[in-house]
Protein backbone atom coordinates (compact mmCIF):
# COMPACT_ATOMS: atom_id res chain seq x y z
CA UNK A 1 0.00 0.00 0.00
CA UNK A 2 2.65 2.51 1.25
CA UNK A 3 4.21 1.66 -2.17
CA UNK A 4 1.50 2.22 -4.10
CA UNK A 5 0.96 5.53 -2.40
CA UNK A 6 4.22 6.88 -3.39
CA UNK A 7 3.36 5.68 -7.21
CA UNK A 8 0.31 7.81 -7.23
CA UNK A 9 0.96 10.69 -5.68
CA UNK A 10 4.10 10.75 -8.03
CA UNK A 11 1.94 10.63 -11.17
CA UNK A 12 -0.49 12.70 -9.75
CA UNK A 13 2.23 15.56 -9.01
CA UNK A 14 3.58 14.52 -12.43
CA UNK A 15 0.51 14.93 -14.43
CA UNK A 16 0.00 18.08 -12.28
CA UNK A 17 3.68 19.76 -13.93
CA UNK A 18 3.38 18.57 -17.31
CA UNK A 19 -0.26 20.04 -17.58
CA UNK A 20 0.72 23.13 -15.74
CA UNK A 21 4.00 23.59 -18.45
CA UNK A 22 1.77 22.64 -21.22
CA UNK A 23 -0.97 25.53 -20.54
CA UNK A 24 2.26 27.95 -20.17
CA UNK A 25 3.40 26.92 -23.67
CA UNK A 26 -0.31 27.08 -25.16
CA UNK A 27 -0.13 31.03 -23.68
CA UNK A 28 3.55 31.42 -24.81
CA UNK A 29 2.33 29.99 -28.58
CA UNK A 30 -1.21 32.13 -28.63
CA UNK A 31 0.93 35.44 -27.64
CA UNK A 32 3.32 35.21 -30.04
CA UNK A 33 0.36 34.43 -33.04
CA UNK A 34 -2.00 37.03 -31.90
CA UNK A 35 1.36 39.83 -32.03
CA UNK A 36 2.32 38.61 -35.40
CA UNK A 37 -1.42 38.70 -36.84
CA UNK A 38 -1.88 42.14 -35.44
CA UNK A 39 1.42 43.63 -36.69
CA UNK A 40 -0.06 42.26 -40.07
CA UNK A 41 -2.91 44.00 -39.78
CA UNK A 42 -1.49 47.07 -39.05
CA UNK A 43 0.73 46.40 -41.83
CA UNK A 44 -1.70 46.27 -44.42
CA UNK A 45 -3.37 49.26 -42.97
CA UNK A 46 -0.73 51.09 -44.01
CA UNK A 47 -1.22 49.53 -47.53
CA UNK A 48 -5.11 50.91 -47.59
CA UNK A 49 -6.59 54.12 -48.63
CA UNK A 50 -8.10 55.46 -44.87
CA UNK A 51 -11.51 55.66 -45.87
CA UNK A 52 -11.85 52.89 -47.76
CA UNK A 53 -13.58 49.05 -47.68
CA UNK A 54 -11.01 47.44 -47.36
CA UNK A 55 -9.10 49.87 -44.40
CA UNK A 56 -12.95 49.17 -42.37
CA UNK A 57 -13.31 45.97 -42.71
CA UNK A 58 -9.21 45.58 -41.12
CA UNK A 59 -10.28 47.54 -38.58
CA UNK A 60 -13.21 45.80 -38.15
CA UNK A 61 -11.13 42.37 -37.97
CA UNK A 62 -8.39 44.24 -35.83
CA UNK A 63 -10.97 45.29 -33.52
CA UNK A 64 -12.15 41.71 -32.98
CA UNK A 65 -8.68 40.12 -32.42
CA UNK A 66 -8.19 42.90 -29.76
CA UNK A 67 -11.39 41.72 -28.06
CA UNK A 68 -10.51 38.06 -28.32
CA UNK A 69 -7.16 39.09 -26.67
CA UNK A 70 -9.36 41.21 -23.55
CA UNK A 71 -11.94 38.09 -23.11
CA UNK A 72 -10.19 35.08 -24.35
CA UNK A 73 -13.28 34.27 -26.01
CA UNK A 74 -13.61 33.96 -30.08
CA UNK A 75 -17.13 35.12 -30.86
CA UNK A 76 -18.71 37.87 -32.81
CA UNK A 77 -18.90 41.58 -32.58
CA UNK A 78 -22.49 41.26 -31.06
CA UNK A 79 -22.04 39.02 -28.46
CA UNK A 80 -18.71 40.91 -27.74
CA UNK A 81 -21.38 44.05 -27.01
CA UNK A 82 -23.10 41.77 -24.96
CA UNK A 83 -19.63 40.48 -23.12
CA UNK A 84 -18.83 44.34 -22.46
CA UNK A 85 -22.05 45.06 -20.90
CA UNK A 86 -22.39 42.47 -18.48
CA UNK A 87 -18.80 42.46 -17.45
CA UNK A 88 -20.03 46.38 -16.67
CA UNK A 89 -22.43 45.10 -13.89
CA UNK A 90 -19.29 44.20 -11.94
CA UNK A 91 -21.05 41.24 -10.98
CA UNK A 92 -18.41 38.48 -12.48
CA UNK A 93 -15.05 38.30 -13.68
CA UNK A 94 -13.70 37.55 -17.46
CA UNK A 95 -12.91 34.04 -16.13
CA UNK A 96 -15.85 33.36 -15.10
CA UNK A 97 -18.00 35.32 -18.10
CA UNK A 98 -15.65 32.70 -20.14
CA UNK A 99 -16.62 29.62 -18.74
CA UNK A 100 -20.49 30.74 -18.98
CA UNK A 101 -19.87 31.53 -22.09
CA UNK A 102 -19.91 27.81 -23.70
CA UNK A 103 -23.53 27.78 -22.07
CA UNK A 104 -25.35 30.62 -23.79
CA UNK A 105 -25.59 32.88 -26.69
CA UNK A 106 -26.74 36.17 -27.91
CA UNK A 107 -29.96 37.25 -29.92
CA UNK A 108 -31.16 40.02 -30.46
CA UNK A 109 -29.19 41.60 -28.07
CA UNK A 110 -30.24 39.18 -25.36
CA UNK A 111 -28.49 36.40 -23.61
CA UNK A 112 -29.86 32.94 -24.12
CA UNK A 113 -29.15 29.37 -22.45
CA UNK A 114 -28.30 26.42 -24.71
CA UNK A 115 -27.81 24.64 -21.35
CA UNK A 116 -29.46 21.20 -21.75
CA UNK A 117 -29.74 17.13 -21.66
CA UNK A 118 -25.94 16.95 -22.22
CA UNK A 119 -24.48 19.19 -19.23
CA UNK A 120 -27.29 17.66 -16.85
CA UNK A 121 -25.56 14.50 -18.21
CA UNK A 122 -22.18 16.21 -17.05
CA UNK A 123 -22.95 17.37 -13.95
CA UNK A 124 -24.71 13.64 -12.73
CA UNK A 125 -21.59 11.27 -14.01
CA UNK A 126 -19.43 14.17 -12.17
CA UNK A 127 -21.84 13.41 -8.57
CA UNK A 128 -21.25 9.69 -9.06
CA UNK A 129 -17.49 9.47 -9.81
CA UNK A 130 -17.02 12.25 -6.81
CA UNK A 131 -19.30 9.37 -4.57
CA UNK A 132 -17.13 6.72 -5.63
CA UNK A 133 -13.85 9.11 -4.92
CA UNK A 134 -15.29 10.02 -1.41
CA UNK A 135 -16.25 6.18 -0.76
CA UNK A 136 -12.77 5.06 -1.50
CA UNK A 137 -11.05 8.03 0.20
CA UNK A 138 -12.98 6.77 3.79
CA UNK A 139 -12.07 3.06 3.12
CA UNK A 140 -8.35 3.80 2.13
CA UNK A 141 -7.67 6.06 5.03
CA UNK A 142 -9.46 3.71 7.38
CA UNK A 143 -7.18 1.16 6.07
CA UNK A 144 -3.96 3.21 6.39
CA UNK A 145 -4.47 4.66 9.43
CA UNK A 146 -4.30 1.75 11.90
CA UNK A 147 -1.53 3.30 14.09
CA UNK A 148 -0.63 7.20 14.84
CA UNK A 149 2.71 6.86 13.89
CA UNK A 150 4.55 9.59 11.14
CA UNK A 151 4.39 7.11 8.35
CA UNK A 152 0.37 6.96 8.98
CA UNK A 153 0.06 10.99 9.07
CA UNK A 154 2.28 11.56 5.78
CA UNK A 155 -0.02 8.36 3.47
CA UNK A 156 -3.33 10.22 5.22
CA UNK A 157 -1.93 13.77 4.05
CA UNK A 158 -0.81 12.45 0.51
CA UNK A 159 -4.01 10.42 0.01
CA UNK A 160 -6.17 13.93 1.33
CA UNK A 161 -3.86 16.07 -1.18
CA UNK A 162 -5.08 13.87 -3.88
CA UNK A 163 -8.45 13.11 -2.82
CA UNK A 164 -9.22 16.95 -2.85
CA UNK A 165 -7.13 17.76 -6.27
CA UNK A 166 -9.19 14.63 -7.69
CA UNK A 167 -12.13 16.33 -6.30
CA UNK A 168 -11.32 19.72 -8.06
CA UNK A 169 -11.16 18.27 -11.38
CA UNK A 170 -14.27 16.22 -11.45
CA UNK A 171 -16.57 18.79 -9.59
CA UNK A 172 -15.96 20.90 -12.44
CA UNK A 173 -18.95 20.51 -14.06
CA UNK A 174 -20.83 21.19 -10.99
CA UNK A 175 -19.21 24.87 -10.41
CA UNK A 176 -19.98 25.75 -14.24
CA UNK A 177 -23.28 24.71 -13.70
CA UNK A 178 -24.10 26.83 -10.10
CA UNK A 179 -22.25 29.89 -11.85
CA UNK A 180 -24.28 29.46 -14.69
CA UNK A 181 -27.39 29.71 -12.83
CA UNK A 182 -26.03 32.30 -10.79
CA UNK A 183 -25.33 34.33 -13.96
CA UNK A 184 -29.12 33.75 -15.37
CA UNK A 185 -30.58 34.90 -12.33
CA UNK A 186 -28.06 38.22 -12.55
CA UNK A 187 -29.16 38.67 -16.12
CA UNK A 188 -33.00 38.20 -15.86
CA UNK A 189 -32.74 40.62 -12.60
CA UNK A 190 -31.23 43.07 -14.80
CA UNK A 191 -33.29 42.74 -18.08
CA UNK A 192 -30.68 41.35 -20.06
CA UNK A 193 -31.79 37.57 -20.77
CA UNK A 194 -34.04 36.34 -23.39
CA UNK A 195 -36.26 33.00 -23.62
CA UNK A 196 -35.64 30.92 -26.82
CA UNK A 197 -39.08 31.17 -28.60
CA UNK A 198 -39.85 28.20 -29.84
Amino acid sequence: MNEFLKDFSAVVVGLTALGQLGKKIFEYQEQFYVRRKLNRYSYLLKCCDKDSKESRFINMIKRDENLKIATGINTNYEKYQTIMQIYSLNMFTIAQIKKVHYYTDVVGGKTIGKYGLAEIISVAWSVFIALILTYYFIVITYLTNTNNDTSSIWKFLILTVTYLFLMFVVCEPIRATVLYFRFKKVLIANGMWGEVKQ
